[in-house]
């Protein structure tokens, strides 16, 4: 099946009378002047030289990477005997340079062995009559050939690739393939067949010869599933669909998804059925379909026909739409009505890379018709990143290629040596073709593999998978044993693209990467058409535009999600996504209304106010007021974090074990009242009594009411209030502040600079559940995960882990749940009762009904989970010690108590003037500066 003739390397550098010879025509014509000078000299130094009469080329690869060697291409004739005979000669003659004199690295230059060279016949289609543009076609062909010229057209030692290229119509690609290798018997495969219609109308000459269709670019379902003789680079069309569905779910959240089709052999049945089994996996139901008898003949549908169905569909109001038909009159049609008509003009469009081009026609069209221009309304899907995509080195080497082939391979496809990067379209499918090339090359690397077509085909479903550069094709594998696949064999298997990456089209229709509507099957996934989708689970985040202390808020919060959420390098079933809206405080509950009727949201997370928190029909999860409030049920309300109630009991129980006597409170809140007999009950309980409590409106001061001395509660910090505590501790050496840590967390960046040299920060006080979110080398999981995921200090604040540790749990609830839906998501906490997500451990939640703060028992709901609750000094913001430790002996004196731990495998005991020896936060405060 290959043609064989002597290529052999001589020795690099060539030496001629001492003098390095770069052009062999120099060579040659002395040769020629002496062609017949010592014939007795050919048989005993022909050993020496193998020499092929012929140009040096600079491969365009090595010239690229700057390589600066020569080859020396095969010639289909030898050299003659006396030529051969002076080279060795002159060799021997002038061996001193060739030979004796060192280089500077003291290394010889040794002749490679003369290898016969094998020559691969690869033929390629033109077909004339695909229903797309003949420029996709040439921009898919040029990025195939580029990779190979870029090459030389050599793919390794001894295998040389030339392409034979014949006319065709989808009807007879058959016949000319067939035609082609009566022609070439020696063709070894067929390369970047495009269509579906042109796949099965060659597939019988392909499959009675033994041949492979190597990279076919096909868009429709029907010709995948195994076939040794299609091999497949690009992502399948049931991958695209799941795309498809998953972004238009997660990410655009419509509540309405229509599906078109067209009906009849290979017109999108498969795709449509698909459809139905994965949105009814997931709970939910197309809200519209559109279908007709598919015809590529007769301009399409009969009009009557085509409006009644248009019609339909058109009452459904569909908010997006799959459009998965060929790129025929009929589809074209459909695209056409559905930017024009006023009940479907403002639906986003989605479709496979095989309508991107189709897609784009209709609208252009339709924007030059009149019809508003809306950026980001077309959504197509790719199998490789776009031209301009240079996040990927795969992209950059492409670029690089792409660019020299088009100024100097002398084909002349576009005058344009930068055009991938000006036409997205074009581009994207040089990409697909350059990425066919480069794993062409692969496949063809070894000359064994391609000595005749049974080994090829037997090669390529050895376990094979390709790399290019960043890129992963594969794996790839033929027929098993029985329990290879159990051990990792992969079986079965022509289909090598994993990812399917989405692309929106914006301003003068360029397109854009969505990075996170990639979605990438595992490796082991051969076949896509029976995967399931998992419902997301849709969250939202509320941006208060005139609040300036919940944007700080909002923006340290979404830091933490952003870090939680899962990577995206593979789809692992769960999709949890987290959207943000811009609106006034006074505006946030209608505009939270208005996207959950436009929108899919199960759970709104952040920073809310109180009318927001009174809505059904989401859960909150952690959410924040922006002013402390006591807790009271809400079956939809999950508090992650501690509760009001629970900081002042934890707090309480600290101070009674510290010092006991009497505590003062300044609070100013509209439950003001409320919140000072909570405070008093969980003094009560520990022997502390509250000597004085200050109950303050609105605008009052509240640094004006803190004590000079003793232990003060203060509740309802506002801004500049962090600034007036740091003065008064630093004036009143006596005085202690216990601050509410949600007050710290919204107002940190404030207790960070009021506090920055120390001075005071050992007698302010909070309680929290969290570990330390500045502590790189934590004993807690979650604070090293946390410090992992977000590598810049600045960004690492008690909010941003508040937000990465809640969406750290709520990926762990969607693991665990089979259908999704607001209600099933407050479901997963009262049926789990607690929950562990690393080392933090929430609950138990108990369903019920709301009782008053102060009571609890039987038939009494509880919506809060946060345990293991610490008490801290500020000064531990900037010393995060005492990591790992046990308290030992608690001395109940006032000041200069006696606390002894253990940190690490060491025992210390020293005087503490702020100590941990209570039952609930043993240890949880740091040892501070001010030791005695």
């Amino acid at each position: 099946m290959t043609t064989h003739t002597v290529a052999c390397a001589g020795l690099s550098p060539h030496v001629f009378g001492g003098t390095f010879v770069a052009d062999a025509r120099v060579f040659s014509a002395a040769l020629a002047d002496t062609a017949d000078s010592f014939p007795f000299l050919c048989a005993p130094f022909y050993f020496l030289l193998c020499f092929s009469c012929r140009k040096p080329q600079a491969t365009q690869q090595d010239s690229l990477m700057a390589a600066g060697m020569a080859v020396w291409p095969r010639e289909q004739r030898s050299c003659a005997a006396s030529r051969c005979l002076f080279v060795a000669l002159l060799l021997l003659l002038d061996l001193p340079y060739a030979v004796a004199q060192p280089s500077q690295s003291d290394r010889v230059a040794v002749p490679k062995p003369c290898i016969p060279e094998t020559n691969v016949k690869v033929l390629m289609l033109n077909v004339t009559d695909l229903p797309i543009d003949q420029k996709l076609a040439d921009s898919l062909e040029a990025g195939l050939e580029a990779a190979l010229w870029s090459r030389n057209f050599t793919v390794a030692d001894g295998v040389r690739v030339e392409i034979i290229r014949q006319v065709a119509t989808m009807e007879t690609s058959g016949a000319v393939i067939g035609k082609a290798l009566n022609e070439s018997s020696d063709v070894l495969l067929v390369a970047g067949v495009i269509g579906d219609a042109t796949v099965l109308n060659s597939l019988p000459v392909i499959m009675r010869h033994g041949l492979v269709l190597f990279a076919p670019f096909t868009g429709l379902s029907l010709v995948r599933g195994w076939n040794p003789n299609l091999y497949f680079l690009r992502a399948e069309p049931a991958a695209e669909l799941l795309a498809l569905l998953r972004y238009a779910l997660a990410h655009l959240r419509v509540r309405r998804l229509g599906f078109m089709y067209l009906q009849g052999d290979y017109f999108g049945d498969r795709e449509y059925a698909q459809a139905q089994r994965v949105m009814s996996g997931m709970g939910y139901e197309l809200s519209g379909v559109f279908f007709l008898n598919g015809s590529m003949s007769h301009g399409g549908a009969r009009k009557e026909v085509f409006d009644a169905a248009w019609e339909a569909f058109a009452e459904t109001r569909p908010q997006a739409v799959i459009v998965f038909g060929l790129p025929i009159n009929d589809t074209a049609k459909f695209v056409r009505r559905m930017l024009t008509d006023r009940r479907t003009a403002g639906a986003y469009l989605l479709a496979p890379v095989m309508l991107q081009e189709l897609v784009l026609r209709v609208w252009r069209a339709a924007v030059a018709g009149g019809v508003e221009f809306v950026p980001g309304q077309v959504i197509t899907t790719g199998t490789n990143p776009l031209a301009k995509d240079t996040q990927y080195e795969a992209i950059q080497r492409f670029q690089k290629v792409m660019r020299a082939y088009l100024t100097h391979s002398g084909r002349k496809y576009y005058s344009d040596k930068d055009h991938f990067l000006k036409d997205d379209v074009d581009g994207g499918m040089m990409v697909a073709g350059w990425i066919a090339g480069e794993v062409l090359s692969q496949a063809l690397g070894s000359r064994e593999w391609v000595k005749d077509r049974k080994s090829f085909l037997a090669s390529l479903y050895n376990q094979r998978r390709y790399m290019v550069d960043d890129i992963v094709i594969g794996d790839y594998g033929g027929e098993c044993k029985a329990g290879a696949a159990s051990q990792g064999a992969t079986c079965r298997c022509n289909q090598g693209g994993r990812t399917v990456y989405i692309k929106k089209f914006v301003e003068s229709f360029r397109a854009e990467d969505v990075a996170e509507g990639a979605f990438t099957l595992k490796l082991w996934e051969c076949d896509a058409s029976h995967t399931l989708l998992h419902a997301p689970l849709n969250g939202l985040a509320v941006m208060m535009q005139d609040v300036v202390v919940a944007q700080l808020a909002m923006s340290s919060m979404l830091a933490g999600v952003d870090a939680a959420r899962a990577p995206q390098d593979y789809y692992d079933g769960t999709t949890v996504t987290f959207h943000a809206i811009s609106t006034s405080a006074a505006g946030a509950r209608d505009a939270l209304l208005s996207e959950m009727s436009a929108r899919r949201v199960h759970f709104v997370s952040g920073v809310v106010t109180e009318a927001v928190l009174e809505m059904e029909g989401m859960d909150f999860i952690d959410s924040l007021l922006l002013e402390p409030r006591l807790n009271r049920f809400r079956r939809n309300v999950i508090r992650l974090s501690p509760t009001l109630e629970q900081q002042l009991f934890v707090l309480a129980e600290y101070l009674g074990n510290a010092s006991g006597g009497s505590a003062h409170a300044v609070i100013r809140s509209g439950e003001a009242a409320a919140m000072a007999d909570v405070l008093r009950r969980s003094l009560l309980t520990f022997g502390v009594s509250l000597a004085s409590a200050t109950l303050l409106a609105g605008g009052d001061a509240l640094v004006d009411h803190l004590p000079v001395e003793g232990d003060v509660f203060v509740v309802g910090l506002s801004a500049g209030d962090a600034g007036a505590i740091a003065r008064h501790v630093s004036s009143h050496g006596g005085v202690r502040v216990f601050v509410v840590f949600l007050e710290f967390a919204l107002l940190h960046a404030e207790f960070v600079a009021a506090f920055r040299d120390g001075a005071g920060a050992d007698r302010v006080v909070f309680a929290t559940s969290l570990p330390h979110w500045n502590d790189r080398g934590s004993a807690s999981e979650t604070a090293r995960n946390f410090a992992a995921a977000v590598p810049r200090e600045e960004d690492r604040t008690p909010l941003s882990l508040m937000g990465f540790a809640a969406t750290r749990l709520v990926h762990t609830a969607l693991s665990r749940m089979y259908r999704v839906s607001a209600e099933k998501l407050a479901d997963f906490f009262y049926n789990n009762v607690a929950v562990a997500v690393d080392d933090m451990l929430y609950g138990p939640f108990a369903d019920g009904g709301a009782c008053p703060a102060t009571e609890s028992g039987a038939g009494c709901g509880r919506n809060y989970g946060a345990t293991r609750i610490s008490v801290w000094p500020l000064a531990r913001r900037w010393t995060p010690l005492c990591r790992s430790c046990s308290c030992r002996d608690a001395v109940d004196e006032v000041r200069g108590s006696r606390c002894g731990w253990t940190d690490g495998a060491a025992a210390d005991r020293r005087h503490c003037r702020l100590h941990c020896c209570t039952a609930a936060c043993c240890c949880a405060a740091v040892l501070l500066p001010q030791l005695a």
